[in-house]
């Protein structure tokens, strides 16, 4: 009789998720100049407004996954949002457990400059989600990479420009977590798997 091996991550579906999505803007065409992100990651059920995905200023700006990385204010210095949906449907709003990217640090020399942002994690009704919310201040001097990590339930994640400042924002790396529904459709599919496996082994 062959025996059926399933992996941990499938066996233990409807506690922790097996992956989450990552998001690092490597697959855009920008060796001609930025790229307006729309739709471009509708299947991963993500939306993006207001943001570009580049490569340009790479003496100050080195993002941990090369060449590209997104920033809001690009062009102008109107709010930037990622926006989670459903995989496919763009009509059908969704939400996220958990969201995280990282933050590029800034490299000089040559001299450069970031803008400054407040980044908020938004509910399905448009509010700030309680506590999470950061302000990031532009800068001219060198920074570090930072990884910024934002918990809901959360539908948006919208970058508002620090009034004084210039430059880009970029960020890198956009990962996270798949919807709390899909650990429901894991659970089906692991009830279905039992089901499969208690009637091999009547039948054996």
């Amino acid at each position: 009789m062959k025996k059926l091996f399933v992996p941990s991550c499938i066996l233990f579906a409807t506690l922790v998720p097996c992956s989450a999505d990552v998001i690092n803007f490597d697959d855009q065409a920008t060796a001609g100049g930025a790229v307006s992100l729309s739709s471009q990651y509708l299947s991963s059920g993500v939306l993006f407004q207001n943001i570009y995905a580049a490569q340009n200023f790479k003496f100050n700006i080195l993002p941990p996954s090369t060449p590209n990385y997104a920033s809001p204010f690009w062009i102008d210095q109107n709010p930037g949002f990622i926006i989670f949906v459903t995989p496919g449907n763009p009509g059908i709003n969704s939400i996220v457990p958990s969201v995280s990217f990282t933050l590029v640090g800034l490299t000089t020399p040559p001299p450069g400059f970031y803008s400054g942002a407040t980044i908020d994690a938004l509910d399905l009704t448009g509010n700030v989600i309680a506590g999470q919310s950061v302000t990031i201040p532009g800068t001219s001097t060198p920074t570090a990479n930072q990884i910024l990590t934002f918990t809901g339930p959360i539908h948006e994640l919208r970058f508002a420009h620090t009034v004084g400042t210039s430059g880009a924002f970029p960020i890198d790396d956009l990962v996270f977590a798949p919807e709390p529904s899909s650990f429901g459709l894991l659970g089906a599919g692991l009830a279905l798997l039992s089901a499969v496996l208690l009637k091999r082994r009547r039948a054996a």
